[in-house]
C-alpha cells in the first residue's frame, strides 16, 4: 500500500465530525443495540461504533490493511511533520478543520513526492532500456578463436 493511499484512507475515517475525537486514540460511542465483545475488527461491520483521533485512524487503517509496522511508522513520521508538536498533541489542541487541513497538506505533499518518484523511475527505466540497446554484446574471450 502506498503511503498516500494509507494517509487518504486514514483521513477518511476522521473526515466527518462523528468519526473524529480528541483525547484518546478511539472512543466507544452510543450503540443502538447491545453488542458483546466489541473490538476494532467490528468497525468494518458497524462503523458507528468508534470515533478516532488522527493517530488512532492511522493505526486502524494500517491494521485492517495489514500494513507492516515500518510503513505505518513512516506514514506517522510523514504526518507528524505537518502536525507541529506531534500528531496526538496537534489533534487534541486544534479544531477539526485545522486537523483536516494538516492531513490535506501531508497528503498533497506525499502525492507530489510519489509522482516524482514514479516519473524518476520511468526516466531511469527508459535510460536503462536505451543503454542496453546501444551496448555491443560482450564476447567471451574463451570462445574467441585465436588467430
Amino acid at each position: 500500500m502506498k503511503m498516500s493511499a494509507l494517509l487518504i484512507a486514514s483521513r477518511a475515517v476522521i473526515s466527518g465530525r462523528t468519526g473524529w475525537t480528541q483525547g484518546a486514540a478511539g472512543k466507544l460511542r452510543f450503540l443502538p443495540v447491545r453488542v458483546k465483545n466489541v473490538n476494532i475488527k467490528l468497525y468494518k461491520h458497524a462503523p458507528w461504533i468508534y470515533r478516532f483521533c488522527s493517530r488512532g485512524a492511522l493505526s486502524l487503517v494500517s491494521g485492517l490493511n495489514r500494513v507492516p509496522y515500518s510503513e505505518q511508522l513512516s506514514a506517522a513520521i510523514w504526518l507528524n511533520s505537518y502536525m507541529y508538536g506531534g500528531i496526538e498533541a496537534f489533534n487534541d489542541n486544534h479544531a477539526h478543520g485545522e486537523v483536516l487541513a494538516a492531513w490535506d497538506k501531508a497528503i498533497q505533499a506525499r502525492l507530489e513526492v510519489e509522482k516524482n518518484i514514479d516519473e524518476a523511475g520511468k526516466i531511469y527505466g527508459d535510460f536503462i532500456a536505451r543503454e542496453t540497446k546501444q551496448r555491443v554484446p560482450f564476447e567471451d574471450p574463451l570462445e574467441c578463436e585465436l588467430g
